[in-house]
């Protein structure tokens, strides 16, 4: 019976998590996460390094590639690591788990993450999807 009682109260709150958007203290919306990038690279300009790699098709949003090093702008014969934070627009988790990972790696000032700055040429692409992202967040086209 408690089984059964469960699956009602998820069978009736589905429809109105579907319909909710994320919540703004929690999650990053697209301009606030590109923004949250720049602010890296203008912190630590040495570690971090943004480039445009693209533009999504409808909108023309810009894709972003973050390279994290000990130097940035050098290219160094290392292990490479490519993280895609979000391709389907409803994983804003992974931005979120991305973007704090990108932060500790480059905030941090010595252990595990300053040796990974020193071995790893880390790359991140914030979202693959930015159209995507926008309408999850209600600023997309209707």
């Amino acid at each position: 019976m408690k089984n059964l009682t469960m699956l009602l109260a998820l069978l009736l709150l589905l429809p109105s998590m579907a319909s909710a958007q994320p919540d703004p203290d929690c999650y990053h919306n697209l301009d606030a996460l590109y923004e949250a990038y720049f602010d890296l690279q203008d912190q630590f300009p040495e570690r971090v390094k943004i480039d445009s790699i693209g533009h999504s098709q409808q909108d023309s949003l810009p894709v972003y590639l973050v390279k994290i090093s000990n130097d940035a702008y050098t290219d160094y014969n290392r292990p490479t690591v490519l993280y895609f934070a979000q391709i389907h627009a409803e994983e804003v988790i992974g931005i979120e788990l991305i973007y704090q990972m990108a932060e500790q790696l480059v905030t941090q000032p010595g252990g595990d993450w300053r040796q990974r700055r020193f071995q790893l040429e880390t790359y991140i692409i914030p979202t693959f999807n930015p159209e995507g992202l926008r309408v999850v967040w209600g600023e997309g086209p209707d």
